[in-house]
């Protein structure tokens, strides 16, 4: 053991009482560290220079400790004899004090020894140890140090031993322990090391611990905490660790657990447990009246861990803190009660913090929990994307709180399924411990939704009127603005049960939403906007899966919504559009259905209109890119497939729709809070942000991958996930969350799976997408190499290198490349287009020079391939320089990246239409080939044999379009330069007619 644990195990001591001065080399620290230890624990007060604070002077810390120590205790080794400071205590000891010398090497009479040292210990008793420091023998080496006389007054004496000390601590915590803990009271202390070891393993998918910047692995919770404690239980540090997780996730449960380990062991630590929920019940319940007798409840606790202290002031303090809330509950004196009481401990502290209840920041409130915890774990709820650690955690759940199954069929396989259908995102041990017991009762109705579930969970505290009522109280706690902090709200039995669980609160939320939809009078002219408040805003997924059950539960129901739409929908404002248009989406009944469908087509030609309208500002362009995405999503759920298509391609061309698309999903799936009422719409990406969303969009995409429902709806949750990705490689190191470094393995994995269906072929643009995000996840995650946004224009100007092969092969001089061929398709287009045809509507001159501008692009990738060598394989050529296009134009769906819609534009018009503009464009680019034979030939005619100039001239027979062949007549056959070339091998008449 190093020097520096040492300190961190004993402790040196300060105080007026005798005590032992300790000298030793630091290099035997090893060897010294263990003796100590049993010595502290044997009651013996000593001091040694760890006890030295910052500050002091060094020498003048140890003289002065020295000479007011009853004796000095020296572990003599050829070390020490070779340390100046060692030597230096040795001989102020010899004039001052008495030495107990304890050597620690195998030889009797050291040779090491000078003659000095050898006369100054002469006249002491030594200890010869070394054969002792076995762990067999080491206590004999202990009881032979504790037998000198002069050691006796530095032994602590106090009014009760250790072990009644403890057991007074136990005491204390007693009246705060929940009956979870106290049915392993009495346990033995590997019964109790069991039972953390059962805790352990329920946690472990879900525990997260780190320590400022270095994380720990989330195994043997339990032991790794204790070892946290047990290191760091010395430093100078008073907060040492904070537990933060969502309500319900049995945080409590590990910390008693841990209390109790820490009770049972003979370690030196005095750990007290304290419940400030007991508190809060205590005033719920009336027992106590907060303003006048709270203070004196939490003082009188606070003197008792003071007096139980004193009675041994070498036992280390530690208060666990549970209960520590960060939404508002009403009793919020309670913490700084009890915050000022605790500073007023010399005492370790440990708090454990209920978090995520709330999304209003109104009631964010942690006094207790500074940003100075050394140590912070995060307890998470488990999404149920990964089955085998869903099943994994539900069995321990079902082992860990004794929950019996109704029948031999159902399993923890069978209730994950069970989940899956009920549409639950995360799972945690509150939700088995106490919602799946009411699903077992019901487990073999299959017509029982999560709605359904939740209304039996609130049953078992409130009537229907109270559970309508507390509804309210919830959307008024999560959205609303009213003040609760004096409210009598927070000693109500309905607080209690939307407090039970974040879930509770949003399937209350949920009903309130529903009630108020069917309080809507769809008879009045004019509906009061006071009456609409519920719908301006965004619902997030944790919500919505219970208002889709409770909405398609009664036909009559989904006749309202249509017959509210058709009347009310051009007087709502955008989020209340929304929150209709999602309505709309999810209608169940067939008939409804067709209904639905007509409304939505007939929102959805009027939002694309709005969505292109020019001269619009920022805000309604946000507001109609929103719109036309919640619309777009409704008919792509009922089945739209065009729609999909129109979509799929402004998420792929249009940066708003693509920011808006990852910015909703933050907010439906949690990562990002919504408060409704907002003038302004906040739906841009947060690349710190995303985990929620990340794990939902996966649990959905492996569910219909599972089902093999490969829809237009799978397609778009796999592109919002990899434009995610795509946005925070964009970030900055900095920014980006290592969890997303993780994440890239499993989104290439999903992309295989998906580009091995058939489905994907019906959505050829996003099929490729896939393919080109495959390997940008490969080059940024897998090769590490950083992203820039320069390297895209990097690529592209790559273009300029690649030479056209047939020159090449001819061994022409400074031959044409790539994109000089491009340019002079484009100036020949230029030149010799008409700005009009006659009789054709369909051309359009500015087309076809944007097509000729890029048309040869992609053979930056692929280099130039000739004619001949092209024919041959026209289509694999063609899907070759296709991929490769796309990618290159799908980079412009980076952030940092201006949009490529212009060329993708350009890009498709040459390779998808095939229209007359392609036709004549496709001539030019064969003319120009041919002009540049024609010029080289005139340079140089050996280069060219005569089949080979044969083949080049009567290429012109082979342009198709009427404005083509009157190009090559003005451009070739008319050319004073090229002449004798065509004369030479071209019928010019033949050609004319």
């Amino acid at each position: 053991m190093n020097e520096n644990n040492v300190y961190k195990t004993v402790g040196a001591y300060e105080g007026k009482e005798p005590y032992i001065f300790v000298s030793y080399a630091h290099a035997n620290a090893d060897v010294v560290t263990p003796i100590l230890d049993q010595l502290h624990n044997a009651g013996y007060r000593f001091w040694f220079d760890e006890g030295i604070y910052s500050g002091d002077v060094w020498r003048e810390a140890v003289a002065s400790h020295l000479l007011s120590s009853k004796c000095v205790l020296a572990f003599i080794s050829k070390e020490f004899c070779e340390s100046k400071n060692c030597k230096d205590e040795i001989n102020l000891a010899h004039e001052h004090s008495t030495i107990i010398p304890v050597f620690i090497d195998a030889i009797k009479t050291p040779t090491y020894l000078s003659a000095g040292m050898l006369m100054t210990l002469s006249g002491y008793n030594a200890i010869y140890g070394l054969h002792y420091l076995s762990n067999r023998q080491s206590q004999t080496l202990i009881d032979k140090i504790c037998n000198s006389e002069e050691m006796a007054e530095c032994k602590r004496i106090t009014s009760k031993d250790n072990h009644q000390i403890v057991k007074s601590t136990l005491k204390f915590s007693e009246g705060f322990l929940h009956s979870g803990a106290l049915n392993i009271m009495d346990y033995s202390l590997e019964q109790t090391k069991n039972e953390v070891k059962k805790i352990s393993r329920l946690f472990e998918e879900i525990f997260y611990i780190k320590h400022f910047d270095n994380q720990f692995p989330a195994k043997d919770i339990a032991e790794t905490i204790i070892s946290v404690i047990k290191d760091n239980i010395g430093n100078s540090r008073k907060n040492l660790l904070k537990i933060k997780g969502p309500l319900g996730s049995y945080k409590n449960r590990l910390l008693q657990y841990i209390y109790l380990l820490l009770e049972k062991e003979d370690n030196g630590i005095l750990p007290f447990y304290i419940d400030l929920s007991m508190y809060e019940k205590s005033i719920e319940k009336g027992n106590i009246n907060e303003k006048s007798e709270l203070e004196q409840l939490v003082q009188n606790h606070f003197e008792q861990i003071k007096t139980i202290i004193t009675e041994d002031p070498n036992n280390k303090p530690i208060v666990i803190i549970d209960g520590v809330r960060d939404f508002s509950s009403g009793h919020d004196r309670i913490y700084s009660i009890t915050k000022k009481y605790l500073s007023q401990i010399n005492c370790k502290v440990i708090i454990s913090l209920d978090t995520d209840f709330t999304n209003n920041h109104k009631f964010t409130l942690h006094p207790l929990s500074g940003s100075d915890f050394e140590f912070f774990i995060r307890i998470n709820s488990m999404n149920t994307n990964n089955k085998e650690a869903c099943v994994e955690f539900i069995k321990n759940c079902l082992d860990t709180f004794h929950i019996a199954l109704p029948s031999n069929t159902v399993d923890a396989t069978y209730i994950y399924n069970r989940l899956l259908k009920l549409n639950i995102i995360n799972l945690d041990a509150y939700w088995i411990s106490n919602i799946l017991r009411e699903m077992l009762g019901n487990v073999l109705n299959p017509e029982l939704t999560v709605s359904d579930l939740y209304e039996l969970i609130c049953k078992k505290e409130l009537d229907n009127a109270q559970i309508n009522s507390a509804a309210q109280l919830a959307y008024d706690y999560e959205y609303g603005t009213t003040d609760f902090s004096n409210s009598d709200f927070y000693f109500d039995v309905r607080w209690k049960t939307m407090r039970k669980h974040r879930s509770v609160l949003e399937y209350l939320i949920a009903r309130y939403y529903v009630i108020k939809f069917k309080e809507l009078d769809i008879e009045k002219k004019d509906v009061d906007e006071k009456q609409l408040h519920f719908l301006s805003m965004i619902l997030p997924k944790s919500i919505t899966i219970f208002v889709t059950p409770m909405i398609n539960q009664l036909d009559v129901f989904e006749g309202k919504i249509l017959r509210f739409a058709t009347k009310y929908y051009e007087q709502f404002s955008v989020l209340e559009k929304n929150q209709l248009i999602f309505l709309l989406g999810r209608l169940k009944n067939r008939t409804s259905i067709e209904e639905s469908k007509a409304l939505l087509k007939t929102y959805y030609q009027e939002a694309l209109d709005n969505y292109f309208t020019k001269d619009t500002t920022i805000t309604e362009q946000n507001q109609n890119a929103f719109l036309l995405r919640t619309i777009s999503i409704s008919l792509m759920v009922l089945g739209e497939k065009q729609v999909a298509d129109r979509y799929f391609d402004l998420l792929l061309n249009d940066k708003l729709s693509n920011e808006i698309n990852r910015g909703f999903h933050l907010i439906y799936y949690g990562d990002k809070s919504y408060i409704p009422n907002k003038t302004r719409l906040e739906l841009s990406d947060d690349p710190k942000r995303g985990k929620m969303t990340f794990n939902a969009l996966y649990s959905s995409i492996v569910g219909k991958i599972n089902a093999h429902t490969y829809n237009n709806m799978l397609f778009l949750e796999l592109f919002t996930l990899c434009s995610l990705m795509q946005a925070r490689i964009d970030s900055s190191v900095s920014k980006r969350s290592m969890f997303y470094d993780r994440y890239a393995e499993v989104v290439i994995n999903l992309i295989d799976e998906v580009l091995m269906s058939r489905k994907i072929k019906e959505y050829e643009k996003m099929k490729l997408y896939f393919q080109w995000m495959r390997a940008e996840l490969n080059k940024y995650y897998r090769d590490n190499k950083q992203f820039s946004s320069a390297d895209i224009y990097n690529d592209y100007n790559n273009a300029a290198k690649i030479k056209r092969t047939g020159w090449v092969r001819r061994d022409i001089r400074e031959p044409e490349n790539i994109v000089e061929h491009m340019y002079n398709c484009w100036l020949m287009a230029a030149f010799y287009l008409p700005e009009i045809i006659p009789d054709c509507e369909e051309y359009d001159k500015n087309e076809v020079l944007n097509m000729l501008l890029i048309h040869d692009l992609g053979e930056y990738r692929t280099g130039d391939i000739a004619r001949p060598d092209k024919e041959k394989h026209q289509t694999e050529y063609d899907e070759n320089e296709n991929e490769i296009m796309q990618g290159m134009l799908f980079s412009g769906t980076y952030p940092s990246a201006q949009s490529l819609s212009f060329l993708t534009k350009c890009w498709d018009d040459w390779f998808y239409v095939k229209n007359i503009n392609f036709e004549i464009a496709k001539d030019i680019d064969n003319i120009q080939a041919i002009y540049q034979f024609c010029k080289y030939y005139s340079v140089d005619n050996t280069k060219f044999d005569k089949e080979d100039a044969r083949n080049w001239i009567e290429g012109i027979y082979d342009i198709k379009t009427v404005i083509g062949r009157n190009i090559v007549k003005k451009l070739i056959l008319s050319n004073p330069i090229f002449i004798d070339i065509v004369q030479a091998f071209c019928d010019e008449g033949e050609y004319y007619e």
